[in-house]
């Protein structure tokens, strides 16, 4: 989640926000949104592909925020992340553990940032 102080008053979904409000964005939300994400609960590196990204709002995938105040890290994070996945995808398969049957059995904690709780097990299988 990430909160934005209002600086002038707007209109969002048919709502009249003052100014000095707080919006909060919920972006695990929008992350799951079908709207904007076929079958969201599945794993789809696929849907990141240069020709799937085309047709999508750019602003459906924002996990470090946008705009002027976005996580200075990003693209470094990024980085980090596609080179860390593709090595562990490249030698394991990721599979749940015994307690989580589908992605709606998965906990999580919310606070500053989004944690699984316990009990989210998963399993690496040799390629």
């Amino acid at each position: 989640m990430v909160a934005r102080n209002v600086v002038k008053e707007m209109e969002c979904g048919g709502y009249t926000v003052p100014t000095g409000a707080t919006l909060v964005v919920f972006i695990f939300g929008i992350h799951r949104d079908p709207k904007y994400w076929p079958n969201p609960n599945q794993f789809d590196p696929d849907r990141f592909l240069p020709s799937a990204s085309d047709q999508r709002n750019p602003n459906a995938y924002l996990p470090f925020s946008l705009g002027p105040r976005n996580c200075i890290g990003y693209k470094y994070a990024m980085l980090y992340l596609q080179t860390t996945l593709s090595t562990i995808l490249k030698r394991y398969r990721i599979l749940p553990g015994d307690r989580v049957r589908s992605v709606e059995d998965i906990r999580f904690e919310f606070g500053m940032t989004l944690r699984l709780l316990p009990g989210n097990d998963v399993r690496l299988e040799l390629r």
